[in-house]
Formats: C-alpha cells, structure tokens, sequence
C-alpha cells in the first residue's frame, strides 16, 4: 500500500528527498532559476517543476525506469582496458524465506523490498551513491 506523504516522519521525507534529488542530478535536472529546491525534470516531455520531495522516483516506474535506463548504459571500468556496464545481475528473483522481490546490478549489494519497485529504487541509489563518490 503506498504510503501517503503526510504519514511519513520528517527523517523519512528528507531521507527520499535526498535520494530523489540525487537520482535527479545523475539525470541531468537543473534546478530552477528561481528556487533552489525545484529541480527541472528536462529529460521528461513538458519539462515540469518538482521539488525532491515530490518526485515520484520510489513510487512510479514511468519515472524509474529511464534512470535505470541510463545507468545500464553507463560505462563503468578504467575506460582504456576495462569496460563494464552495470546491468541487472538480480532483478525480480524472490527471496525463499521472506518472499520479497530482489534487486540488484552486476557487481552491487542485493536489495530486498516488499514491492519490486522499491527494490528497484534502492539499487539506484545505492549505485549513484557508488557513481558520486567515484
């Protein structure tokens, strides 16, 4: 069941937040002109205004999926002698004990959720977490 942003604790929301405002930058979105914490979502047709704790990153996979689009077209590696790319090594498989969906990309930790989508979710961040810090 999705939980609705008013049942949410402060930590919670600022938490996805941050998570949401990373996922944006990796994509590419400027944040406005005239407000900081509103990010442009250029890389979506009508180019519409979000603030990160709106984004819908964790919750819709029509906004997940081209995020993990790019990532599985990003070149990971040394760039002359090794080439990778992180594809989805785990995606989808369910855990025998907990039955909950597993997520992860070649050669990163296995995220288990109770919904694909959320798993899906902390997969990418975990990687551009991985990506920033390189």
């Amino acid at each position: 069941m999705e939980k609705k942003l008013n049942n949410e604790s402060q930590p919670e929301i600022e938490m996805l937040a941050s998570r949401s405002a990373l996922i944006a930058e990796f994509m590419g979105c400027q944040k406005s002109d005239y407000m900081d914490s509103i990010y442009v979502m250029n890389y979506m047709e009508h180019k519409p205004h979000y603030t990160a704790s709106l984004m819908r990153f964790d919750k819709s996979w029509d906004w997940l999926m081209p995020v993990v689009d790019k990532i599985m077209r990003t070149k990971i590696g040394d760039g002359v002698e090794y080439v990778a790319y992180p594809y989805f090594r785990t995606f989808g498989m369910l855990n025998e004990e907990t039955k909950n969906p597993m997520v992860r990309f070649h050669g990163f930790q296995v995220f288990e959720a109770e919904t694909l989508i959320e798993a899906t979710f902390l997969a990418v961040v975990d990687f551009l977490d991985w990506w920033q810090k390189k």
